[in-house]
C-alpha cells in the first residue's frame, strides 16, 4: 500500500499492522495503525517545529546506569510502535534534582487546569530489586520499565512482547507513562490541540509549554473489485480518533516531540484491497 504524509517541517510518518487487544470484545484484534511524529525546539512558552525530524523509534533506546557499583539498563527513549495507546503517554525527561517535588497539570483552552502527574521527594524503590528506581532518579516523569511490576505483565513468558490475546492481557501494557505518578483518573485518553502543559518543582520556576494546535486527518483508499482500479473509482475511508498519544518534553535541551496515532480495524477489507493511506495537517494559530 502507497503511504502519503505530510510534508511539513520536523515530520515522520509510519504505517503498521498489528495485534491489541479489542477495547469491548477481548479478543485480539489485527488493527492498521498510522503514527505520525514531530520534533520541536521549545522557544520560551511554544513548541515549535524544527526542521529535522526525528526518526520513528522501532525498538526502546536504553542506557546504562550504575547504582552500588552494579550497572542497570533503563528505557530512555520507549519505541514509537505501540498499536494503540488507551491514555495519553506524557513524559519529562531529566529536569530533575534529588529531593524535588514536582507536578504537571494540563490546562486545556479556555479550561481548569488538571492535575496529572505528582512526586514528592522522596525516589521510590523498584520493588523488585530492592534498589532505588532508576528512572524515577534520572527523570521527572520518565517511563515506566517493561519489565518491572506494575507493567510487567504476570503468567506470560515474554513479558516485554505479551500476545495480544493473553487472558491477563490489557492495552494499557502499551502505555509508558509513570503509573505510580499518576493522579486521580488522569492521565486522560485525550489531549487537546492548543493545551498549555504547566511543569513545577520545588526550588525552580515554573515551566509552561503551549502545544500547537495541528489537526490530522487520515484515511485509506481501497479498490472496490467492481469498477476499475484507479484512484478515482476507490473507495475512501476515514481513520477514525487521529489523536496525539505520546508527548515527550526535554526542558533541559529545549527539545521535544509528539506522536499522533490513529487505528483501524484491518480486516475491514481484504488485505489486496488496499491501495493508499494518506495523511493530511492542517495547522491553524487559533
Amino acid at each position: 500500500m502507497k503511504t502519503v504524509f505530510p510534508t511539513a517541517i520536523g515530520c515522520n510518518g509510519m504505517f503498521l499492522v498489528a495485534p491489541r487487544r479489542h477495547p469491548t470484545s477481548g479478543t485480539s484484534q489485527e488493527v492498521g495503525v498510522v503514527l505520525l511524529k514531530r520534533h520541536y525546539q521549545i522557544q520560551g512558552q511554544d513548541l515549535v517545529p524544527a526542521h529535522d525530524p526525528v526518526g520513528i523509534r522501532v525498538t526502546d533506546a536504553q542506557v546504562t546506569v550504575s547504582h552500588d557499583g552494579d550497572s542497570y539498563r533503563i528505557t530512555d527513549f520507549e519505541s514509537d510502535m505501540a498499536p494503540y495507546k488507551p491514555c495519553v503517554d506524557m513524559v519529562v525527561r531529566r529536569h530533575y534534582s534529588n529531593g524535588d517535588s514536582c507536578q504537571l497539570h494540563v490546562m486545556p483552552p479556555g479550561g481548569a487546569a488538571q492535575l496529572w502527574f505528582s512526586r514528592t521527594g522522596d525516589v521510590p524503590e523498584y520493588e523488585e530489586l530492592e534498589i532505588p528506581d532508576l528512572d524515577a532518579r534520572r527523570h521527572m516523569f520518565g517511563w515506566e520499565q517493561r519489565a518491572l511490576k506494575p507493567r510487567r505483565l504476570q503468567s506470560i513468558d515474554n513479558d516485554e512482547n505479551p500476545p495480544a490475546n493473553a487472558p491477563v492481557f490489557d492495552n494499557r501494557f502499551f502505555n509508558g507513562y509513570r503509573r505510580n505518578f499518576a493522579q486521580g483518573g488522569y492521565p486522560a485518553s485525550n489531549l487537546a490541540a492548543g493545551s498549555t502543559i504547566r511543569i513545577t518543582r520545588s526550588g525552580s520556576s515554573t515551566v509552561e509549554l503551549r502545544l500547537g494546535r495541528e489537526k490530522l486527518h487520515a484515511h485509506v483508499f481501497v479498490a472496490e473489485g467492481s469498477n476499475p482500479d484507479r484512484k478515482r473509482f476507490w473507495c475512501r475511508r476515514a481513520i477514525p480518533d487521529m489523536r496525539v498519544d505520546t508527548v515527550v518534553l526535554s526542558p533541559q535541551s529545549n527539545e521535544a516531540y509528539l506522536v499522533w496515532r490513529g487505528v483501524w480495524d484491518y480486516g475491514l477489507f481484504p488485505r489486496d484491497r488496499y491501495r493508499e493511506l494518506e495523511v493530511s495537517m492542517t495547522e491553524t494559530d487559533e
